[in-house]
């Protein structure tokens, strides 16, 4: 969905991910998705499916975050998974100047599917078709997204 916003809008934003299951730490960066603009980090997404409560985020924010001068970090999530504790932590690290935030994964693709326009929507199957082409994509993942796309079209 980045690299959607970012052609659609023609935005000069250089936008890198990790693989499926590629540990952050590794690769060294601080997030799944990375965007950058003039050459500064502009905003780190985690995609997460596991729960994200108080401990995990004093962990990113210790090994990621301040490390890193993040000072744009989102989850994306599903909102039901963040805890009490974990947004109060959140708040904790905004009153230091790191913007940890977190936005409902599924909410957010459909409120910019709709943002995006027709071409917008065009484009963004496109990519999506061509990232779930490649080798590194387990075949379980392949015949979920099947099974969604037959589910919405039915």
């Amino acid at each position: 969905m980045i690299e959607t916003i970012v052609h659609r809008f023609s935005l000069e934003w250089q936008v890198s991910f990790q693989g499926l299951n590629v540990a952050d730490r590794a690769s060294g960066v601080g997030g799944d998705i990375v965007i950058r603009e003039q050459g500064k980090d502009a905003l780190t997404i985690e995609v997460t499916e596991r729960p994200v409560d108080a401990s995990r985020v004093v962990a990113t924010f210790t090994e990621k975050i301040a490390p890193l001068t993040l000072t744009d970090y989102v989850f994306a999530v599903h909102l039901e998974q963040i805890g009490d504790q974990a947004r109060l932590q959140a708040e904790k690290y905004f009153a230091q100047g790191y913007d940890v935030s977190f936005v409902d994964i599924r909410q957010w693709l459909t409120n910019t599917l709709v943002i995006v326009g027709n071409k917008g929507r065009e484009y963004f199957q496109q990519r999506i078709i061509q990232h779930l082409s490649g080798e590194q994509v387990p075949k379980a993942l392949k015949v979920a997204w099947n099974e969604e796309v037959a589910r919405l079209t039915a």
